[in-house]
């Protein structure tokens, strides 16, 4: 059974590729195997990302005793911390959006878009991510990772600025100011005030 797993078909694939010579091809050839390879390289890594988010899911990896995911990843494949992280964080993306999973299977996102993603839904902004959600993921259709970078760091700065206004409306609408005395003649003061009135 195993022997027909598709990794293990990946697997002797590779060992096949690495037996060619690309130093007798032909210019053109070697352009088509480049172009072809890429677009392979890129269906794997989305399948790893996947695949690394149901393993996440089920917390797999502290089956071996392992305190998390990264830290599984750096000490059985050949990763540095920055790159468990970087493909984690994809990963839990993938692992929480439902959208976004469907979106990197179905190849209307990249790898690299997912990635730009995960990087943004952080410091808060997670939580208006949902609201634009399905913006963003058809944007990443008609854009490469360039544009569709650029465009994920729009909606972060305005996610920011979303944020940073509702918290201040927070600060003003709980602010408060108690004043009492104590029996020594002392007056105690209590109070959280927003920025202009602690001001004054």
């Amino acid at each position: 059974m195993w022997g027909d797993d598709p990794v293990n078909v990946l697997a002797r694939a590779t060992k096949e590729l690495a037996s060619d010579d690309y130093r007798d091809w032909m210019p053109g050839s070697l352009t088509d195997r480049v172009r072809h390879l890429g677009l392979v390289r890129e269906r794997l890594e989305a399948e790893y990302v996947r695949l690394l988010a149901e393993w996440d899911r089920r917390q797999s990896w502290a089956a071996e005793g392992a305190l998390s995911a990264r830290g599984w990843l750096t000490h059985h494949t050949p990763v540095n911390r920055s790159e468990a992280n970087r493909t984690m964080k994809a990963a839990q993306l993938v692992r929480d959006r439902t959208a976004v999973a469907d979106a990197l299977a179905s190849e209307s996102m990249s790898v690299a878009q997912v990635q730009a993603l995960s990087k943004a839904t952080t410091r808060g902004r997670e939580v208006l991510f949902g609201d634009h959600e399905s913006i963003l993921i058809e944007a990443a259709t008609g854009l490469d990772e360039d544009g569709f970078g650029r465009l994920v760091q729009q909606w972060s700065t305005i996610a920011d600025d979303q944020l940073g206004r509702a918290s201040a409306r927070h600060v003003h609408e709980n602010r408060y100011l108690h004043l009492h005395s104590t029996f020594a003649g002392a007056v105690v003061v209590d109070g959280r005030l927003d920025t202009e009135a602690g001001a004054r």
